[in-house]
């Protein structure tokens, strides 16, 4: 989107992960965010939400600059009861210009809010940017292997995975991801012979797991959550494995075997189903490519037009 768009992109990660600490985070880089505005004077704002502590900050700075268009990226989270509890955030989320959302589920909660349908625009996740060189991959384990990311939140099944990969010791299941956001979730301390935990990998690192996997794997109890493996499944033209969900299903309807998240014997057969079938799904996810790129790149012409008529209606 960046290069798309050519906005410029400040990322300011929270310093303090103790759930009492975070709100002083919070409080430090909105004041750098305010700063950051002033300082460069945009004309136009991105926010990613949540956080939604961010659309103080944007409507702060159009008190300096009455004709700042704000555009509020909303992901799934942004409709979590948390941060839509906060004051006045249903009110500024609907002073935005445009409100972006990914997927028609978001779409529905954000109608639910009485936003104004004229302001909220669909824009999907493109299929991530990887360039795989299938020449040149080579394979970091004994194949048939398959790459889970993994963030080991709550929604991520991780037992259920393990019971899953035991029930297929022919098939080595690489499973990335910080371990110690696992504790009190869920048990690292049993596993299978044939799962091998990488640890959190920089994006290089990662790539390379990506482009040398047999398939991808991505799993979730919610019935919101898009999967942001699946896009980069996409990306790298590898077949994937996720949960059977509506969503899912409409995002990703070619190269994806579907699988009962909760249920460890259908992921089990649902390896081997993709494993067997590789040639064929692997095909289908490249025609999935190229539809997706091609239909987020008329999205993305269609949000830079509306952006382009909210400036002259200003």
């Amino acid at each position: 989107m960046q290069k798309q768009f050519g906005y410029d992109l400040h990322f300011l990660p929270l310093h303090f992960h103790r759930r009492a600490f975070k709100p002083l985070g919070y409080l430090l880089n909105g004041i750098k965010t305010l700063w950051i505005f002033l300082r460069e004077k945009p004309d136009t704002v991105w926010i990613q939400l949540a956080p939604s502590v961010l659309l103080y900050i944007a409507n702060l700075y159009k008190l300096a600059n009455r004709s700042v268009q704000i555009v509020a990226d909303c992901h799934n989270s942004m409709f979590n009861p948390l941060w839509l509890s906060l004051p006045f955030v249903k009110y500024f989320l609907g002073r935005c210009q445009v409100v972006l959302v990914h997927n028609d589920n978001v779409k529905a909660h954000a109608e639910k809010l009485g936003i104004a349908p004229g302001k909220i625009v669909k824009l999907e996740t493109r299929p991530a940017q990887v360039q795989c060189n299938p020449d040149v991959q080579e394979s970091a384990y004994e194949r048939p292997w398959v790459l889970f990311p993994c963030s080991f939140d709550r929604d991520e099944p991780v037992d259920v995975v393990f019971r899953a990969a035991a029930l297929i010791p022919e098939v080595i299941l690489a499973v990335t991801g910080n371990t110690s956001r696992a504790a009190g979730r869920h048990d690292l301390s049993r596993l299978p012979p044939n799962v091998r935990l990488t640890g959190f990998l920089p994006r290089e690192k990662f790539n390379e797991l990506l482009c040398g996997a047999d398939l991808l794997m991505g799993l979730t109890t919610s019935d919101d959550v898009q999967l942001s493996v699946a896009n980069e499944a996409v990306g790298a033209e590898k077949p994937m494995v996720i949960s059977d969900t509506e969503l899912l299903r409409n995002l990703f309807y070619k190269g994806a075997v579907y699988v009962e998240t909760m249920n460890a014997d259908s992921i089990a057969r649902g390896i081997r189903s993709a494993l067997e079938n590789l040639s064929a799904l692997t095909s289908e996810v490249r025609q999935l490519k190229e539809e997706r790129e091609a239909r987020w790149t008329a999205q993305a012409e269609y949000v830079r037009a509306r952006l382009s008529l909210e400036k002259q209606a200003v």
